[in-house]
């Protein structure tokens, strides 16, 4: 298995079996070119010049494009260049690419190809995976070019262990006197409360009971030097490495390569307290910072005895509280002899300290061959000029939302938060370009949604559509006024993971009602597969608010909410039993049992909806006899024979199924009964006709005859035959 430094497995398309997908976009060699839907590739094919020798097929599901690309070396190179390519749109246009100046190469070609694929061995590309996966330092947003490559990555890729140890060794703690770590090393413990029964240990564990998330990432941060809390809570399955400095290292148990990794959970237990000064706490605090995210929790003790550096706790949080925001979760902290435990997340002002810009940097890695996402989705410009993935898929956005109808904050309100699409790296012609694709009212600033434009930027589209259908359940207009902005460095908006949003026109009590009333209705409908979260911020707003607006964000987790006029309960203004004074809330991963309930059961009546559709109408009617009534009330005139309601067709299915044998009857799909009303009298004149005894039968046998009715002469002679 091949892992990045934060740990996500690197794997080919659980879709193809092979492949890269990146998104809607996948990359194959051509060895598995079928993998494609067939008619696809034959047609994008037949445009190709007979002469042009295709190595790679990247098709975009999104829309249809078929990309066949040149790579001449792909055989024999650990990193292949990306050759000249020819475009095939859905629409059938094409377009030739040249291969740039700048060559641009491919990484983990062994995705591209099955694992027998005889050009070269997989097995020792997947190796070279992990080797230049563990080198430090890369710069991801220039690994796709093969100068920098080569000069930076390649040279370092067969560094060893010992030597990374080392470097690690000497230069990480040259501001900590040699004393205070030879102190703070013989503190490690190896017998006593260790593992769960442990304080600091204990609390990860109730703090993962309470979440009810088991598969989360923990770092033993100074775990000691024999790693006991780190084994012990291995033994209870969770994923657990140990990290520690100086002379506790040793490789049997410290990963030296730790503090290079992203974790959900960072613990530190007894080591706040062997910090010999402020500089040694401070020099601690930022190498935890390195391994956190702005949604990991870091739990630590402060435990009684040893104290080095600090006579109370009180004096360790203040310095802790310039960095995270601080929980007691076990004990007190005022006193003089307190011991706590406290739990901790990022402050959200915490941005630059501590080269935060690099760590991001790193959380945000996407391999340059790669297409950057815009979400689940997303859209790709149609545009032929020449700029980075990240621009392009911001001018995307841009389009998206406006063609949508969705109005966007043109610019930041402060001068030092906007962004101009002249300051991003285009030639003049490009910028020209550009500016003609876009409304009048974006064409000098990068709106709000996506100013915070960089390489690896992201942002997921469907937050703009659950923006329009607010609006379109409301009747109100809205204004995005944040996204992935440029003031905006942390938390969910740094991900592309939240959306504000003001009311163009006036923020009443009246329309606060109708969005918070649309926003719970679109949660629980279930239409967005994330945990969701929202904030009126109108009525609470954050720290960081520079205005009033609304907040909404896709998880996981689900951010911490507030509603102000929905109740606790879910109840809008003016509904029985509705409490003004317990407003709707719920903390980050709480999402109240109800709106799981509700939005559970929505997507069950959409599952069965589906369901129902292209049934013949045996298999129709033997779906509804078995459904319980509760989920037949939801059914939807489209979705019923005609002349039948939700209160009839049951019995009617059922009557049916018992008295006929339906795979006589002329009439096979549930879909033709849609678009055949008058076939539906015929299924009623049947199921009375299953009923008459064979002298009845030969009575209206006479009289079909008579008539010409020759769908009704054939049925009658089969119920005859059949008596």
């Amino acid at each position: 298995m091949v892992r990045t430094e934060k740990g996500t497995v690197i794997k080919k398309s659980p879709k193809y079996g092979v492949g890269k997908q990146v998104g809607n976009t996948i990359y194959l060699h051509k060895s598995v070119e079928d993998k494609l839907p067939s008619e696809i590739l034959i047609n994008a094919k037949d445009k190709l010049l007979n002469d042009f020798n295709y190595t790679i097929v990247k098709y975009d599901q999104s829309n249809g494009n078929i990309t066949f690309i040149q790579s001449p070396d792909w055989d024999t190179s650990d990193e292949p260049i990306v050759g000249d390519a020819i475009l095939i749109r859905g629409d059938g246009t094409e377009r030739f690419i040249k291969e740039k100046k700048t060559p641009q190469i491919y990484h983990h070609k062994w995705l591209f190809v099955n694992d027998n694929y005889n050009g070269f061995n997989t097995e020792e590309s997947k190796e070279r995976s992990r080797s230049w996966l563990k080198v430090p330092n890369i710069e991801f947003n220039k690994i796709g070019y093969k100068n920098y490559w080569d000069t930076n990555v390649v040279p370092h890729i067969n560094e060893s262990k010992i030597m990374k140890k080392e470097l690690i060794t000497e230069m990480s703690y040259t501001d900590i006197s040699p004393e205070e770590i030879m102190k703070a090393n013989k503190s490690s413990r190896s017998s006593g409360a260790v593992g769960p029964k442990a304080l600091t240990p204990r609390m990860v564990l109730q703090y993962i009971k309470d979440t009810g998330n088991k598969n989360v990432k923990i770092l033993d941060f100074g775990s000691g030097k024999d790693a006991k809390h780190t084994y012990a809570l291995r033994d209870m399955g969770l994923d657990v490495t140990a990290h520690d400095f100086s002379s506790n290292i040793n490789d049997e148990h410290h990963d030296s390569d730790a503090l290079n990794r992203i974790y959900d959970m960072v613990f530190a237990s007894n080591v706040l307290n062997v910090q010999g000064s402020e500089q040694m706490m401070r020099r601690t605090i930022e190498d935890v910072l390195k391994t956190m995210s702005n949604d990991s929790v870091f739990i630590a003790n402060f435990p009684s005895s040893p104290r080095y550096g600090f006579e109370t706790a009180k004096e360790a949080k203040d310095i802790l509280e310039e960095f995270f925001d601080v929980v007691v979760i076990h004990g007190s902290d005022g006193g003089r002899t307190s011991s706590p435990v406290w739990a901790m997340t990022k402050k959200t002002e915490l941005v630059e300290s501590f080269k935060w810009g690099e760590i991001k940097r790193m959380i945000n890695e996407q391999d340059p061959d790669e297409e950057v996402s815009s979400g689940s989705g997303g859209v790709k410009t149609p545009l032929d000029i020449n700029i980075e993935p990240h621009v392009s898929d911001s001018i995307s956005l841009v389009k998206y939302a406006h063609d949508k109808g969705l109005d966007l904050k043109p610019m930041a309100s402060t001068p030092k938060h906007r962004q101009k699409w002249t300051n991003l790296d285009m030639s003049s012609k490009d910028i020209q370009n550009l500016m003609a694709t876009l409304p009048t009212e974006y064409q000098t600033y990068v709106p709000e949604l996506v100013s915070g434009v960089e390489p690896g930027s992201v942002f997921n589209k469907e937050l703009i559509d659950f923006v329009v259908d607010i609006e379109e359940k409301t009747g109100l207009e809205l204004i995005v006024t944040a996204g992935n902005d440029k003031f905006h460095s942390w938390g969910y908006h740094d991900k592309g993971r939240a959306i504000d949003f003001v009311i163009d026109g006036g923020d009443s009590d009246s329309n606060h009602i109708k969005v918070e009333s649309a926003v719970i209705d679109i949660i629980m409908s279930g239409k967005y597969n994330y945990p969701i979260g929202f904030i009126n911020e109108y009525k609470n707003p954050s720290g960081h608010a520079t205005g009033p607006h609304y907040h909404l964000s896709f998880g996981p987790p689900a951010e911490y909410s507030y509603f102000h006029f929905i109740d606790n309960n879910g109840r809008k203004p003016n509904e029985e039993g509705y409490n003004v004074k317990q407003p709707l809330m719920w903390r980050t991963g709480k999402l109240p049992k109800f709106i799981i309930e509700k939005t559970n059961y929505n997507k069950k009546v959409k599952d069965f909806h589906i369901s129902l559709k292209d049934l013949s109408l045996k298999n129709y009617c033997s779906f509804i006899e078995d459904v319980e009534d509760e989920l037949i009330k939801t059914l939807t005139p489209e979705l019923l024979p005609p002349h039948k309601n939700v209160d009839t067709v049951k019995e009617w299915c059922v009557s049916l199924n018992s008295g006929l044998d339906i795979e006589s009857i002329p009439i096979k799909s549930f879909t033709e009964l849609l678009t055949k009303p008058t076939d539906m009298s015929s299924l009623d004149e049947y199921l009375r006709m299953s009923k008459l005894n064979k002298r009845e039968l030969k009575k209206e046998l006479r009289k079909a005859r008579k008539e010409n009715n020759e769908l009704n002469k054939g049925y009658l002679e089969y119920l005859i035959w059949k008596k």
